[in-house]
């Protein structure tokens, strides 16, 4: 089976098996063709497989073991293998007539791995394609695409990455636009000669925040042993102020600004406030059990400077401890500063503009990414200097709508979350609160 992607065609060494509707080759439902059902394609049920199984699959598949095992059976009730069989197809199999069942859906590890740093999910990424391990590079890189190694890894979210030189050789080039199209590292990667660029990749291992805008918002998820290594929402109340300002330290963000539905005491983690990680805090163990998952948005590391107050000055950000002017590749506009006024809690934009200065270090960023998600999660370190800087002005007086561009016009958009009644001191309030 061959697939096309942004840059090379790519084929799966098998004609019997696939997985579909995941986000990479090697995740989906399981599907075969099988004469007996005259070449069509057929959903596969749950149970069919067991962890022998399903990892025969895997490595037909070109992936590595199972990772999200679906329904996986302590024994496969249609395929029984031995688990050194080459295809899923040479398994003995139980034969079954046609019939409606939930189908089986199965996530394998990607060829992928981080080598070289303190644990499997820090170091120099390194990927296998076509039986060849090498290092990944790319043209572009910044957060926001680390975030798909980190998810190929099962690990959690990406805290920090950066493109080094090191010797030359011969090298797997990644497309970033791919990655970040929620697909998969080996899905995007092509053969494009020799570089001496190498990518590092920094994970958080057991805790990460998702579907939220940015990497340091969302509902939080953690990574247990005691879970069996699967991600698992926690409950509001979880965590208190401190418990929260460990959280975001731990991400690479900065102090809790939206803070969910945080407990004057955690109810499950018991933070001193000086851990370096979440999980070292003393827990109460729960069980299972159905909650409302809790919310959180950390500060970006981002701040406006030589302004009359803090939500009005010059652009700069901090990249692995390092504060930099930030510059955009082109098309700076109002859409994009909002991003600036928003990472910052001050509102919406009320004016922006590009001026030229004193030549210095400098973080760049690409207008396109902040639009979709957050000044960090974008930044690049791609230009060794420049004398451009960002000036941003955003209303720290009022929360008004927040609003989109179109052609120089201003309109509103539906008013979020942050709109509303806050109880914390400096946050929002809604005009009907007091008035104007």
């Amino acid at each position: 089976m061959c697939v096309t992607s942004d840059f090379d065609l790519m084929c799966v060494p098998s004609d019997s098996v696939r997985l579909v509707g995941g986000r990479s080759l090697c995740s989906g439902s399981l599907q075969i063709q099988d004469q007996s059902l005259a070449q069509s394609w057929a959903g596969v049920c749950e149970g069919a497989l067991d962890r022998r199984g399903a990892e025969v699959l895997c490595r037909e598949l070109g992936c590595w073991a199972p990772l999200l095992q679906g329904a996986l059976s302590p024994l496969g009730q249609t395929f029984h293998c031995e688990g050194n069989e080459s295809k899923l197809m040479d398994c003995n199999r139980t034969r079954t007539g046609p019939e409606t069942c939930p189908t089986l859906n199965l996530t394998c590890k990607e060829p992928l791995r981080l080598v070289g740093g303190a644990s499997r999910c820090e170091g120099t990424v390194e990927a296998e394609l076509r039986g060849e391990w090498r290092r990944v590079t790319s043209y572009r890189w910044d957060l926001e695409a680390a975030a798909a190694v980190c998810r190929d890894l099962d690990c959690g979210s990406p805290v920090s990455t950066e493109k080094r030189v090191g010797s030359d050789s011969k090298v797997w080039f990644v497309g970033t636009d791919c990655v970040k199209k929620k697909s998969s590292v080996r899905d995007c990667l092509y053969d494009d000669g020799s570089s001496s660029s190498l990518l590092q990749v920094i994970c958080s291992d057991s805790v990460r925040l998702v579907g939220g805008r940015s990497l340091c918002s969302g509902s939080l998820q953690i990574q247990d042993q005691s879970l069996g290594q699967s991600w698992a929402g926690v409950c509001e109340g979880a965590l208190d102020r401190r418990g929260a300002e460990v959280l975001c330290r731990e991400l690479g963000c900065w102090a809790p600004l939206l803070q969910g539905a945080l407990s004057p005491l955690g109810q499950t983690f018991h933070c001193e406030g000086n851990e370096s990680k979440l999980m070292d805090c003393n827990r109460t163990r729960t069980g299972p059990e159905t909650c409302p998952t809790l919310n959180l948005t950390c500060k970006e590391p981002l701040r406006l400077v030589g302004g009359a107050s803090r939500c009005e000055g010059t652009v700069e950000a901090e990249l692995r401890g390092e504060w930099r002017r930030v510059v955009p590749y082109h098309d700076w506009d109002l859409e994009a500063a909002a991003a600036v006024c928003r990472g910052l809690d001050c509102g919406s934009p009320v004016s922006t503009e590009e001026r030229d200065g004193s030549d210095s270090k400098v973080w760049s960023v690409r207008t396109a990414c902040v639009k979709k998600s957050s000044v960090r999660d974008c930044l690049q370190d791609d230009y060794d200097s420049s004398n451009s800087f960002l000036q941003v002005i955003c209303s720290d007086l009022l929360n008004v709508p927040e609003v989109s561009v179109s052609e120089g016009v201003w309109a509103p958009r539906a008013e979020g979350e942050l709109f509303g009644p806050r109880a914390q001191e400096g946050d929002w309030a809604s005009p009907g609160e007091g008035g104007v």
